[in-house]
Parts: C-alpha cells; structure tokens; sequence
C-alpha cells in the first residue's frame, strides 16, 4: 500500500528516554501515556536490545514486577491488560497499521515492529544504484551546508537540485532522508552525521515520482501522509491533504525525487501544482519544504502559460550537481578496503572527473583487479571500458 510507511516501530531515544514511534524515515513523540505505560513499552525494549534485537515474549510476572516491583497487585492481568490497550490507543492515533505490542494468550505480550537493522555488509563501491544507505555517501559537503542552513531556519525555502543523469541526486535525497535516523555505530568513522540542530525536529518524507505506485494525486498525497503518522482521509482528496498539514507543528520537509515524470503526468493537472504552492506558501508558517530534482535549472521566468509555473518559481535556491572536490574524491577512492596505490589513486581520480558515478566505477575496477591480482593494463581497460556510457558528465563543470 502506498501510504503505509516501510518501517513502523517503537524506540527510545536520548538522556530523557523519551519514547517514539519511528515511521519510515521519522520520528514521531508518544505522548500522554501513564508513567506506567511508558515503563511497560521500555522495559520491553530492554528485552528485545538485550535478545539482539529479536522480539522477546514478556510474561505477566515479569512486566508486573517491571512496572510495580515488588508491590502487590489484584488483578495484574486486567492491569498489565489496561496499560496495553492504553498504549495501543495512543498508536492508533498517530498511524494505522497492524499492532506493535500482541497478545499471546497464557505467555504475555511481545513488542514487535521492523527495527533498522544493523548495517548490512555494504559493497565497497556501488555500480549503478544510488547510493541508499549514508555510510556509503561522500562528499557533497556545500551542498549539505546550504540545504541544512536552509532547514534550520524558519521560514523554510525550497531547493531545486539540478544536475545531469548520474550525477548523483538521487543518492543526496536518501542521504537527507535517512541521515537523521542512522545511529552513529553505523556511519564511517568521522563522518558528519548531527547536520540538524535537533534531529528530531523535522520530518523528511522521500516521494519517487518513478514509482509506479504513486501516478495518481491521491497516492502521492496518501503516501505522505502516511509516512508522517496521520491517518488519510478517504477520498483523499487535495483540499483535505490541505487540510490536515495546515495544523502541522513540525518543520517538515518533502523530497521529490524525478519531478519531471509528474510534471508530464496529465493526472497532476494545474489546480494539484497550484495547491502545493499555495499550502507551502500560505497555510503552514514557514513549516513545510519542498525539495526537487530535475535535470534542468527552472527558467529565470517560468512561462505564466506553463501549468507547473505557480509551483515551480517558489524554487528560489537551485544546487547544480557536478563534481566532488579533490578532497571528496580522494576521501571516496581511498575508502577501499584494500589501499590502491598513489599512481592508480591520481589516475582515477584525472579519468573520473571526480564525478561520484565514474569515482564509483573506476574503484570498483580497481579493488576487483587487486582481490583477482589482475595486470594494471587489464583493469584500466575495463575502467575506462565501464564509464563509456556516462561520459557526457565530463562535459558538465
């Protein structure tokens, strides 16, 4: 389902402990539970970190003495009961979705939910795909300066990224969306992660306009309401989506990802663009973002006459996408797991442009030939053989 978020589960996060409910990519408070609930939901958490992550079923006596100690109870059961659906309550009002804390009749209650994983064993180099996971992601320092200067103030402004196929939009987009939510153990030692004066104050929300899923207003509005935690209306229609965000309290941010596939999409017709621009505008106090990627700048003056021109001249920040720095660059080649060595490094690094996709490439080339002990003519060959077909970014500055 399009509105349903890839992750729903529950964490407790910072000095306070302060419970949330993770939804694809953000962070939403629970609140106005009793200290016993909340005691209930951490003590269950404690219970599945210390079963490394695996759901542990909790029987009775164990949450009483959890959430009362040593004091005696009537009734524990309808207690233990009541507190539970307590908190599922709370659930359901911020999202629908199947229920994190089940009942197994005569054992106990069991906390699920799909945590992030640990970091997965990520490829070296990646070759084709975007880059999803923020460890994998380098460089592009400037650009994350602007952007987050621009999300750490209010109001907020909207930021059209502008670049060439490959030149890696895309993986900035899931760099900004997942960033906020990946913990520190599973970054690169080093590496930048506190971007955000308050990392749980914004939500960031991914729509792939590519998505076959998401060709209709409605799904596309369903879907973002979705990963936020509220419930869509039905029909969801563009005046309630309206609606809803006018109440948000968050600042909160939207990534469109290949806008150009709905720009041409009869189904997003001149009143949809317009209600985007007039709800950013207008109807949320400087809460609401919109983050775009097209392949070409916006026009100085948008055609009045164009149906997307209300929406797109609200973009007064354009990032061109071209090569890292020599730092970057440097920093991304050198990440082998196997050193290359300096002549290869600087050949690399002159050959790719420093343009991530062909960095990606010519390192994945490299470190292949030294793990099969391949001649150096053999894995230039097959280098220069595999950005063939991405040479026009080496005619992009």
């Amino acid at each position: 389902m399009p509105g349903a978020p890839e992750r729903r589960y529950i964490e407790c996060v910072g000095k306070d402990r302060r419970l949330y409910l993770v939804l694809g990519m953000n962070r939403v408070p629970i609140t106005g539970l009793r200290p016993q609930a909340e005691e209930l939901i951490r003590h269950m958490l404690r219970q599945n970190e210390a079963n490394g992550g695996v759901p542990r079923v909790c029987t009775h006596a164990e949450l009483q003495k959890a959430v009362w100690g040593d004091r005696s109870m009537a009734n524990v059961n309808i207690q233990i009961a009541r507190l539970v659906h307590e908190i599922r309550k709370a659930l359901a009002s911020l999202a629908a979705g199947p229920e994190l804390i089940a009942n197994l009749p005569g054992r106990g209650y069991i906390l699920q939910g799909e945590r992030i994983a640990p970091a997965p064993q990520l490829s070296s180099f990646v070759c084709g795909p975007p880059i999803v996971h923020p460890r994998g992601f380098f460089g592009r320092e400037h650009e994350l300066k602007r952007i987050y200067s621009i999300w750490n103030r209010l109001p907020l402004q909207h930021v059209a990224l502008v670049g060439p196929k490959r030149s890696g939009k895309t993986s900035l987009l899931h760099f900004l969306e997942r960033i906020h939510l990946t913990p520190p153990d599973q970054l690169r030692r080093g590496q930048a992660a506190h971007w955000l004066a308050d990392p749980d104050s914004h939500r960031v929300v991914l729509v792939d306009c590519q998505d076959a899923r998401l060709r209709t207003p409605e799904a596309v509005l369903q879907y973002i309401l979705g990963q936020i935690g509220v419930r869509s209306p039905s029909p969801c229609t563009l005046a309630a989506f309206v609606g809803i965000l006018t109440d948000i309290s968050r600042p909160t941010i939207l990534l469109f990802d290949e806008l150009e596939v709905a720009l041409t999409n009869p189904a997003f017709d001149p009143s949809f663009w317009a209600g985007l621009r007039s709800l950013a505008t207008n109807h949320t106090r400087g809460l609401l973002g919109y983050v775009i990627v097209l392949h070409s700048e916006v026009p100085d003056n948008p055609d009045s006459a164009d149906p997307q021109s209300p929406f797109l001249n609200i973009f007064g920040h354009t990032l061109t996408l071209g090569p890292l720095t020599s730092s970057e660059a440097l920093e991304l080649a050198a990440s082998s797991p196997k050193p290359f060595p300096e002549a290869d490094l600087q050949w690399i690094l002159a050959e790719s442009g420093r343009h991530p996709c062909l960095l990606q490439l010519l390192c994945d080339a490299r470190l292949t030939a030294i793990e099969e002990d391949q001649p150096e003519e053999l894995w230039k060959k097959e280098g220069t053989k595999r950005i063939s077909r991405f040479r026009h970014l080496l005619n992009h500055p």
